[in-house]
Protein backbone atom coordinates (compact mmCIF):
# COMPACT_ATOMS: atom_id res chain seq x y z
CA UNK A 1 0.00 0.00 0.00
CA UNK A 2 1.78 2.87 -1.19
CA UNK A 3 0.48 5.10 1.90
CA UNK A 4 1.85 2.98 4.17
CA UNK A 5 5.42 3.58 1.90
CA UNK A 6 4.66 7.56 2.61
CA UNK A 7 4.46 6.75 6.29
CA UNK A 8 7.77 5.09 6.74
CA UNK A 9 9.07 7.58 4.65
CA UNK A 10 8.02 10.80 6.22
CA UNK A 11 6.22 9.56 9.80
CA UNK A 12 2.90 11.22 9.29
CA UNK A 13 0.88 9.97 11.24
CA UNK A 14 -2.11 11.77 9.00
CA UNK A 15 -1.59 9.25 6.72
CA UNK A 16 -2.56 6.27 9.74
CA UNK A 17 -5.51 8.31 10.19
CA UNK A 18 -6.58 8.26 6.64
CA UNK A 19 -6.60 4.46 6.48
CA UNK A 20 -7.98 3.59 9.65
CA UNK A 21 -10.85 6.28 8.64
CA UNK A 22 -11.44 4.02 5.47
CA UNK A 23 -11.65 0.99 7.54
CA UNK A 24 -13.58 2.34 10.53
CA UNK A 25 -16.05 3.93 7.67
CA UNK A 26 -16.46 0.40 6.07
CA UNK A 27 -16.81 -1.05 9.18
CA UNK A 28 -19.91 -2.48 9.28
CA UNK A 29 -19.64 -3.97 5.42
CA UNK A 30 -16.06 -5.70 6.99
CA UNK A 31 -17.84 -7.97 9.56
CA UNK A 32 -21.35 -8.21 7.32
CA UNK A 33 -22.25 -11.88 6.77
CA UNK A 34 -23.92 -10.90 3.51
CA UNK A 35 -20.82 -8.45 1.84
CA UNK A 36 -22.31 -6.72 -1.29
CA UNK A 37 -18.73 -6.24 -3.04
CA UNK A 38 -15.81 -8.76 -2.75
CA UNK A 39 -13.42 -6.78 -4.07
CA UNK A 40 -13.96 -4.05 -1.74
CA UNK A 41 -14.56 -6.35 1.13
CA UNK A 42 -10.47 -7.70 0.13
CA UNK A 43 -9.89 -3.65 -0.08
CA UNK A 44 -11.20 -3.17 3.75
CA UNK A 45 -9.64 -6.39 5.02
CA UNK A 46 -6.29 -5.58 3.30
CA UNK A 47 -6.13 -1.72 5.06
CA UNK A 48 -7.12 -3.47 8.19
CA UNK A 49 -4.41 -5.88 8.15
CA UNK A 50 -2.07 -3.45 7.03
CA UNK A 51 -2.55 -1.51 10.42
CA UNK A 52 -2.56 -4.62 12.20
CA UNK A 53 1.11 -5.46 10.95
CA UNK A 54 2.53 -1.69 11.36
CA UNK A 55 0.94 -1.48 14.89
CA UNK A 56 2.81 -4.51 16.11
CA UNK A 57 5.80 -2.69 14.63
CA UNK A 58 5.38 1.05 15.11
CA UNK A 59 4.48 2.60 18.53
CA UNK A 60 3.27 5.88 17.11
CA UNK A 61 1.10 3.78 14.67
CA UNK A 62 -0.43 1.70 17.92
CA UNK A 63 -0.85 5.17 19.72
CA UNK A 64 -3.24 6.77 17.28
CA UNK A 65 -5.38 3.77 17.13
CA UNK A 66 -5.31 3.78 21.13
CA UNK A 67 -6.64 7.30 20.37
CA UNK A 68 -9.84 5.95 18.73
CA UNK A 69 -12.92 4.82 19.55
CA UNK A 70 -14.23 2.00 17.86
CA UNK A 71 -15.12 -1.40 17.34
CA UNK A 72 -12.61 -1.10 14.13
CA UNK A 73 -10.11 0.25 16.99
CA UNK A 74 -11.00 -2.80 19.13
CA UNK A 75 -10.56 -4.90 16.41
CA UNK A 76 -7.24 -4.07 15.31
CA UNK A 77 -5.98 -3.62 18.67
CA UNK A 78 -6.82 -6.79 19.66
CA UNK A 79 -5.16 -8.48 17.16
CA UNK A 80 -1.91 -6.98 17.54
CA UNK A 81 0.88 -9.53 18.44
Amino acid sequence: MFLLWYFYGTGDAKIIDRIFNFVDENWEELISINPVDTNKLMLINGARWSLIIVASQQDLVRRVIEQKQSSAAQDILKNLR
